[in-house]
């Protein structure tokens, strides 16, 4: 386990026992512990690991190329159902924060009114604000050797 970060150990097991379970519950039912909502936070939890926390902002940690591999590497062994449902996780989870944005629109008057500075300073944070989170996990998994063509595979 890494310091104050995730077991990825434990992370492949709870993964394993979830596509299993998944794939039991095709039917409807549930098998156990393991369910869609099991799913989704495992592939959230798997994402902020890679992109870090929403406090962190523009402090964006190292990350160590091997967890955006894994994560490729668990997107690749996903069904077409599971594959959905990870980039809804993804948009649905890492998307652009609607209320930041209208936060630091809001604020643009009144910076403008201060000074330049001060409006500089509004321009950056609506700039940022607009930004989905999910653009620095594409950012990591491009990097990888073959990320790019990954992130085209995903699109397909």
């Amino acid at each position: 386990m890494f310091e104050g970060g995730f077991n990825w150990q434990k992370l492949r097991q709870v993964y394993a026992h979830n596509i299993s379970g998944l794939q039991n519950s095709a039917d409807g039912a549930e098998s156990g512990a393991s369910s869609p909502s099991l799913f989704k936070a495992t592939i959230a939890q798997m994402i902020v690991e890679i992109i870090g926390p929403k406090e962190a902002g523009l402090k964006k940690p190292t990350i160590p190329e091997g967890k955006t591999r894994h994560l490729c590497g668990v997107y690749e062994s996903l069904t077409t159902e599971d594959k959905a449902t990870f980039l809804r996780v993804v948009a649905q989870q890492f998307g652009t924060d609607h209320e930041e944005v209208l936060k630091a629109a809001e604020g643009l008057p009144q910076a403008k009114e201060k000074s330049e500075g001060a409006l500089l300073k509004a321009e950056g944070r609506l700039q940022a604000a607009l930004v989905p989170r999910y653009h620095d996990l594409f950012v990591q998994i491009g990097r990888l050797e073959g990320g790019v063509k990954h992130l085209v595979d995903m699109r397909a």
